[in-house]
């Protein structure tokens, strides 16, 4: 179980801001997602590759992890982050319909995005087709009492 922090509202402009770890801390992040070497993951949103740069690690050169995104500055930084890190793919597509295969994934989640989707349902059901069977959907939002742009759930 992780937790509870304080509420604090960090600075969304600055990904790099040190407020905006302290309420989502990458390694309690990386554990709750219970993930094992060799494991195919999925990272919906992925932005700069805060997340899905640790779980990379977590599930081993033989494992891959894929970083959904669309914004072109997010992409940009993403690739630069993750080029030596040879089990990110970094996936350019919408979050609604990526080109990944249907049942590939251990692990898919998404950060900070729920609220900000304009149409979820579409995203929820991708996520849903790319888990297999035993697969998992973990959802992590801002802590509650975060006020930018609207009130969001604690990562708990």
């Amino acid at each position: 179980m992780i937790s509870p922090r304080e509420p604090e509202v960090p600075s969304w402009s600055n990904p790099d801001a040190p407020a905006r770890h302290r309420w989502l801390p990458k390694s309690e992040v990386v554990d709750a997602l219970k993930l094992q070497p060799r494991m195919s993951i999925a990272e919906i949103g992925a932005g700069r590759g805060d997340l899905i740069l640790p779980a990379a690690e977590a599930i081993g050169s033989a494992g891959n992890g894929f970083a959904v995104e669309t914004e072109p500055e997010m992409l940009a930084s993403l690739r630069e982050r993750s080029q030596n890190s040879r089990n990110i793919h970094v996936v350019e597509a919408p979050y609604h319909a990526t080109p990944m295969a249907a049942g590939s994934c251990d692990r898919v989640f998404m950060a900070n995005l729920w609220v900000e989707l304009a149409a979820p349902i579409p995203t929820l059901r991708e996520a849903a087709q790319l888990l297999h069977e035993d697969g998992r959907l973990i959802l992590i939002e801002l802590q509650a009492h975060a006020e930018w742009p609207h009130a969001r759930i604690a990562f708990e």
